[in-house]
C-alpha cells in the first residue's frame, strides 16, 4: 500500500515589446489618431503595425508588457494531488485527485490597420490591389488592444479511480475512469482591470455583461452605460459574480486497456479512451471578450469601407473612427468585431482506440502492427458569424445610421455587425494503420523503420482555435467545408538507424595493426531518413464575393474559396507553376465557390540526415568524442506551399522552399 502527495507551480512572465529607436515616442500620434496610436496602460505610444495583405506586416501584431504593470503573469498555477495504491492479489487499485488553479494576470497592448484588395476592386468584385488601397488610405480593417488579461476563480479538478487486473499468465486488463470538472476563469478582478466586459450569446441574440458599468452621464468616459440604462437585448450575467461561461458537470472518461499473449511470440494489445481538453483552449477562451463593450480597451473593425457602399469613409489614420477627446462608450454593443464565444461551450473530447499485434520476428527484431482510431466531438469552430445565411443576404442592406435594427438585414440577428464567435460544433477523425519494425544490436545495427497509412478529417477548421487551418465560406452549413485536416498526412515513412562500422578490434574487419586498428575501429554511422505527404492548401479570394460580410480568419486569403473548372495540377509541375493556374476561377457574384477544403498538396517532404562518431578513451574518466554530421545530405529542396490568393500576381507559384539547404558541420565534444 502506497500514498503520494504533490505540489506543482508554474508561473510564466513576458516582457516583451515592439518599439522603433530613431522614430521618438510621439511618431505614432503623429502619423494616427491619437486615441488609435496612444492612450495604453502605462502612457505607451505605438506605431500601429501596417498591413499591406500579400507584400508585407504580421495581420496579428501582439506586445507584451511587466514594465507598466506589477505582478504580470501570463500563465500562474497552482497544483495539489494525491494518489493511493493498493495491490491485492492479482489486481493493483489505484486511486487519486489533482487541483489545479487557472488564473492569468497579464498587459497587452497592440493595434494594427489592413489593406486588402477588395476596397480598390470594381463593383463587380473583380481587380483590385492591396497596395492601391494603402497608397490611397482605404483600410479594409483594423484592431486595437489596450487590456490587462486578469481573470480568478479558475480551477481544473481531476478524480480517477482505476484496477490493473492480472487475469491469468497470459492476460492483462486494466479498466479506468476518470472524471474532470472544469471551472473557466472569470474575467476581470476589479473594476480597474476591465471588469465591465461582456460576451455576445447567439443562441438567443443577447448582449450579456459581466457586470454592469456606472452611467455615462456620471463618468462622461469609457467604461460607462449611455444614459445610465442598458440597451435592448443587454443583460447583465444570470452566474452572477462576473462570470459568463456555465459549467459542464459530465466530463467522463472510461478507459480500458488488453493485453493477450497469443502465443510464447505473438501478444495482442488493445485499448479505449476518452480525454477532455481542459486546459488549451480553457485560459485562452476566459480572455476572448477582453475590453469589450462598455469598456473600449479591445476594438475591431472588419470589412472597413466596401465597395458596394459607393466609396470609402474611414481613413487609415483612425481606422476605428475614434475622433478625437476621451472615447466614450458607443450606444451599443452590436457592432463590435472581436472574439466572442458561446457561453454554454463545453470542452472539447476524442475518443481514441487502437488494436494490433506485436510479434517478435528473431531474437532481437520485433514487428508492431497497429490499427489506430479517434474521433474529436465538440471542437472549437471558429471565424466569423452571424453573417449573411445566404450568399447575397446583405445586398441592400440600409446602414447602422439608417437603420440599427436591421442594417445586417441577411443574418439571423439583424442588429449585431459579423464578429468571430466560437462554439463547439467541430467533429474530426482519424483512421491509420501504423507499422515498424524495430531491431536491437545485431551485428552492430540498431534501427527503426517506421511506416503509417492514414487519413484525418475535419471540419472547417484545425488545430486549437483553427491556428493549423480555417476554411468556412458558410458557418451555418459546416457540412460543405469538411476535408482533410491542414495537419493531414497520408503517408509517413522514416527509417532511422546506428551502425558500429566493422573496422579494427573485434570487428569483421581487422588490419592486424594496433595502430591501423586505432584508427579505423570505433566509427558509429547513424543516419534519418523521412519521407512524407505534402501539407494540404486550398485556393481562393480576399474579397467578399458572397456579399455575406465573412470577412478574412487567418488562412491567407479570404473565406472564399475559387471555382474549379479543370484539372487541379499541371502536366509537370515546377516551383513557377505549382497548380494549374487556368483551372481555378474566381466565382461569380454573389455565389461560393466550389473548390473543396484543402484539396491540394504541397511537395512531398524529403530528407537524409547522416552523421559520423568516433570517442577517444584518454583515462577511465575522460574520453574525446568527434562528430561529422551532414544534414539533408542529398541538399533536396522541398517547395513550400504556393501563393493561394487568386489576387496575387505570382498566384500559384512557390516563392520560397519549407526545407534548408545541405548542412555540414564538425565537432569535438570533452567528457569528464
Amino acid at each position: 500500500m502506497l500514498a503520494e502527495f504533490h505540489f506543482g507551480r508554474n508561473n510564466v512572465n513576458i516582457d516583451q515589446g515592439s518599439q522603433f529607436a530613431k522614430g521618438g515616442p510621439s511618431l505614432g500620434t503623429q502619423l494616427f489618431n491619437q486615441n488609435f496610436a496612444g492612450g495604453f496602460k502605462g502612457g505607451v505610444t505605438m506605431i500601429p503595425e501596417v498591413v499591406i495583405q500579400n507584400y508585407i506586416g504580421n495581420p496579428n501584431p501582439s506586445a507584451h508588457g511587466a514594465a507598466q504593470t506589477d505582478n504580470t503573469h501570463v500563465s500562474n498555477i497552482w497544483e495539489y494531488g494525491g494518489d493511493f495504491t493498493k495491490t491485492i492479489g492479482r489486481h493493483t487499485f489505484k486511486a487519486g485527485a489533482n487541483f489545479a488553479s487557472n488564473n492569468t494576470n497579464a498587459l497587452y497592448l497592440n493595434s494594427s490597420v489592413q489593406f486588402a484588395a477588395a476596397n480598390t476592386a470594381s463593383p463587380s468584385l473583380t481587380g483590385g490591389n492591396a497596395l492601391a488601397s494603402f497608397l490611397l488610405g482605404d483600410p479594409n480593417n483594423a484592431s486595437r488592444r489596450n487590456v490587462v488579461e486578469t481573470t480568478h476563480g479558475g480551477w481544473v479538478d481531476g478524480f480517477y479511480a482505476m484496477d490493473q487486473w492480472k487475469v491469468t499468465s497470459k492476460l492483462n486488463v486494466n479498466i479506468g475512469l476518470r472524471y474532470d470538472i472544469t471551472y473557466v476563469p472569470i474575467y476581470g478582478n476589479s473594476p480597474n482591470d476591465n471588469f465591465y466586459v461582456g460576451d455576445m450569446d447567439f443562441r438567443n441574440g443577447t448582449y450579456i455583461l459581466a457586470h454592469n458599468a456606472p452611467s455615462c452621464l456620471q463618468t462622461n468616459a469609457a467604461p460607462c452605460i449611455p444614459n445610465g440604462t442598458l440597451p435592448a437585448n443587454v443583460v447583465v450575467t444570470p452566474l452572477g459574480g462576473g462570470a459568463i461561461f456555465h459549467t459542464d458537470y459530465n466530463d467522463i472518461q472510461p478507459r480500458v486497456g488488453v493485453i493477450y499473449q497469443l502465443f510464447p511470440n505473438t501478444v495482442l494489445r488493445a485499448g479505449y479512451g476518452r480525454f477532455f481538453d481542459n486546459w488549451a483552449a480553457i485560459t485562452q477562451t476566459a480572455q476572448n471578450y477582453e475590453g469589450t463593450w462598455p469598456s473600449l480597451d479591445q476594438l475591431g473593425a472588419s470589412n472597413i469601407n466596401p465597395v458596394a457602399a459607393g466609396g470609402p469613409t474611414t481613413t487609415a489614420e483612425d481606422p476605428l473612427n475614434q475622433g478625437s477627446g476621451p472615447p466614450v462608450t458607443g450606444a451599443t454593443p452590436f457592432t463590435q468585431s472581436t472574439w466572442f464565444a458561446d457561453p454554454y461551450l463545453k470542452r472539447p473530447y476524442a475518443d481514441q482506440w487502437n488494436f494490433g499485434v506485436q510479434q517478435q520476428v528473431t531474437s532481437k527484431d520485433v514487428l508492431t502492427v497497429n490499427y489506430v482510431g479517434s474521433v474529436g466531438r465538440r471542437l472549437d469552430i471558429g471565424g466569423a458569424y452571424n453573417v449573411a445565411m445566404a450568399p447575397g443576404g446583405n445586398v441592400g442592406c440600409p446602414t447602422f445610421a439608417a437603420d440599427p435594427n436591421h442594417f445586417n438585414c441577411g443574418a439571423p440577428f439583424q442588429y449585431i455587425g459579423a464578429t468571430a464567435y466560437d462554439r463547439n460544433q467541430g467533429k474530426s477523425t482519424y483512421n491509420a494503420l501504423q507499422v515498424s519494425l524495430n531491431g536491437r544490436q545485431e551485428h552492430g545495427l540498431t534501427y527503426l523503420i517506421s511506416y503509417t497509412w492514414s487519413k484525418s478529417l475535419d471540419l472547417g477548421c484545425t488545430g486549437w482555435y483553427g491556428v493549423e487551418g480555417c476554411s468556412i465560406q458558410n458557418p451555418y452549413n459546416l457540412q460543405a467545408d469538411k476535408g482533410p485536416s491542414a495537419t493531414d498526412l497520408p503517408q509517413i515513412f522514416s527509417a532511422a538507424w546506428v551502425y558500429a562500422l566493422p573496422f579494427g578490434k573485434g570487428g569483421k574487419f581487422s588490419t592486424g595493426s594496433s595502430l591501423m586498428n586505432t584508427l579505423i575501429g570505433g566509427w558509429n554511422l547513424n543516419g534519418v531518413l523521412s519521407l512524407n505527404s505534402g501539407t494540404p492548401f486550398d485556393v481562393g479570394s480576399g474579397k467578399d464575393i458572397a456579399q455575406t460580410g465573412n470577412y478574412n480568419y487567418g488562412n491567407g486569403y479570404g473565406y472564399e474559396r475559387a471555382n474549379l473548372v479543370g484539372s487541379l495540377y499541371p502536366g509537370n509541375k515546377t516551383p513557377a507553376e505549382w497548380i494549374n493556374v487556368a483551372s481555378f476561377q474566381v466565382p461569380a457574384l454573389n455565389t461560393f465557390g466550389n473548390l473543396g477544403r484543402d484539396s491540394l498538396r504541397s511537395d512531398w517532404n524529403k530528407n537524409l540526415d547522416l552523421s559520423l562518431f568516433r570517442q577517444f578513451p584518454i583515462t577511465e574518466r575522460f574520453r574525446m568524442e568527434f562528430r561529422f554530421e551532414a544534414f539533408n545530405v542529398t541538399n533536396t529542396p522541398i517547395w513550400a506551399v504556393p501563393v493561394s490568393s487568386l489576387e496575387a500576381s505570382n498566384f500559384g507559384s512557390v516563392t520560397h522552399t519549407a526545407s534548408t539547404p545541405r548542412q555540414l558541420q564538425f565537432g569535438l565534444k570533452f567528457y569528464f
